[in-house]
């Protein structure tokens, strides 16, 4: 027989009191209980005293429609509204205690990589794996800690198009010095292994501090008048011999020091970009619980001390 209560309500009017009411799940325990509100007023005046968004909107309403739709233009590159956009590189400007205002770029978006070489190093290769499979751990939808392995497919089609937006600003230390993002595509031909590099040769200096400046449209059709030091580059494989079993994708540096930034990095065929962590929003993450057979985004090859590589916030300077 089923259990059965009852309460006298007294000093609460009635159309309140069941508001504040829902059922429960009934496949689970059928009740009725208190409902749970995403937020009491309490907590959302709280938080409206800690929150940048109030203030960013100020910001934001006295920008010029024109200066609005430069943002929106920025973050249509990123996958963002010029709105949301506006808002994560202010809060990450307001964050890194940066002053001064900021500006849309259509060369890198917040957060960029930043790829050091310090004394006493001289070199740093860094990779990402692009195997044809491998698998992931991913979390079972409505399970709390319950995962699932998840093989996922990278069908490779030629052509192969690399490209992304830098700035650099190093200097050589010896007579052969070396700057490429590349590929490097592992194919097999009649029984033999071939390697064939797709490869993006990179600028030691491309800002005004180094005095090099890149003006106008360049070569690719990109506009890199008032950039901020920043360029952009791409490379095209087209035909390999043979069957592509995979590749891999490379940023290398020798017989330099210095800085390079990077932002927007691409790996394109079969009509998609397969690079793990396009933004930059953290380059610097290996192997995790989902990712146990490939490293997440990027992993080191050659990292002598003195070397770094991560995801930073900085304001540019022509």
């Amino acid at each position: 027989m089923a259990t059965t209560r009852f309460i006298t309500i007294s000093g609460v009017p009635a159309e309140r009191y069941w508001k504040e009411l829902q059922s429960g799940d009934a496949f689970i325990w059928n009740t009725i209980r208190r409902k749970v509100g995403f937020m009491s007023r309490k907590s959302r005046v709280g938080l409206s005293q800690r929150s940048l968004l109030p203030i960013i909107s100020e910001y934001w309403a006295l920008l010029t429609d024109a200066k609005k739709l430069e943002w929106k233009a920025a973050g249509a590159l990123c996958g963002l509204t010029g709105w949301r956009l506006y808002v994560k590189d202010t809060c990450a400007k307001i964050i890194n205690d940066i002053a001064g205002t900021i500006e849309p770029s259509l060369f890198h978006q917040v957060w960029v990589g930043q790829l050091h070489i310090g004394t006493p190093a001289t070199g740093l290769e860094i990779i990402q794996l692009h195997p044809r499979s491998y698998w992931v751990s991913q979390k079972i939808v409505g399970k709390k800690s319950m995962y699932e392995p998840v093989v996922v497919t990278e069908d490779f089609a030629l052509p192969l198009k690399i490209s992304l937006f830098y700035r650099a600003e190093m200097l050589p230390q010896d007579i052969a010095p070396k700057a490429q993002y590349r590929a490097e595509v592992w194919s097999s031909y009649q029984g033999q292994d071939i390697i064939n590099e797709l490869i993006v040769e990179l600028a030691f200096f491309s800002n005004a501090e180094y005095g090099v400046f890149s003006y106008g449209v360049n070569e690719y059709g990109v506009d890199d008048d008032n950039n901020d030091g920043w360029l952009y580059a791409e490379a095209t494989l087209s035909t390999v011999l043979g069957y592509v079993v995979g590749y891999d994708l490379y940023f290398e540096f020798v017989d330099l020091q210095g800085d390079v930034y990077v932002d927007n990095i691409k790996s394109e065929h079969s009509s998609q970009n397969w690079v793990r962590d396009t933004y930059c929003q953290d380059i610097n993450q290996g192997f995790t619980r989902a990712f146990y057979q490939v490293p997440k985004h990027w992993a080191a090859v050659v990292a002598p001390v003195g070397t770094f590589f991560e995801s930073t916030y900085k304001k540019f300077n022509p």
